[in-house]
């Protein structure tokens, strides 16, 4: 029983989710995704300390930049992403390729 309410509080979670994408129509609207990733983690009685999505902005010519958004177990929303991190996103985008965190726990 408690697997079905697990399921349950996932797919709930994941349609919570996939409207706030769907209604995406300019980057502002990342906040009601993230805001709804919260809400579903937490419906779903899950721990975490911070989850952010990060995106590759290419303009013309300029080079390009990484942007950040990321939300915390608390109701902060911000921006913050270092020098390191930004190097080794545009990294990840220049490959071409999907890349996967192997070790959550393990620091990049």
């Amino acid at each position: 029983m408690a697997e079905l309410t697990r399921a349950e509080a996932r797919n709930s979670a994941l349609l919570l989710v996939l409207k706030a994408v769907v209604w995406m129509r300019a980057p502002e609207d990342l906040d009601a995704v993230l805001a709804a990733v919260r809400a579903g983690l937490k419906d779903a009685g899950m721990r975490y300390c911070e989850c952010g999505v990060n995106w590759v902005v290419e303009e013309p010519g300029s080079s390009a930049v990484v942007r950040s958004r990321s939300i915390a177990s608390t109701e902060r929303l911000g921006e913050k992403l270092g020098e390191p991190a930004r190097s080794a996103i545009l990294d990840m985008w220049r490959s071409g390729a999907t890349v996967y965190r192997p070790d959550l726990r393990r620091q990049d």
